[in-house]
């Protein structure tokens, strides 16, 4: 599991493959461990990163959310996207 700070904030997630980026996004109630058995197929051809909101999972319980803006809105490539 690795961690990202998304507006100061871990924000924990699974990456494994490799070739084109596939970004796998639970729902509420939730976390990543939902992906546990899609994730190993897809990454035999593309580069999949499973993430934990945060709030769900191993990312940060207790956050300060800004208003309008959700974890799923602060998701960005640090790589291009096609």
């Amino acid at each position: 599991m690795q961690k990202v700070f998304i507006a100061g904030h871990p924000m924990a997630y699974r990456r494994s493959g490799r070739g084109e980026p596939v970004l796998l996004v639970h729902g509420f109630s939730t976390h990543s461990f939902l992906w546990r058995d899609v994730a190993p197929k897809l990454a035999e051809r593309f580069d999949v990163v499973a993430v934990d909101l945060l709030g769900c999972g191993a990312s940060a319980r207790k956050f300060r959310k800004r208003a309008g803006k959700s974890s799923i809105s602060r998701l960005r490539c640090s790589t291009p996207c096609r």
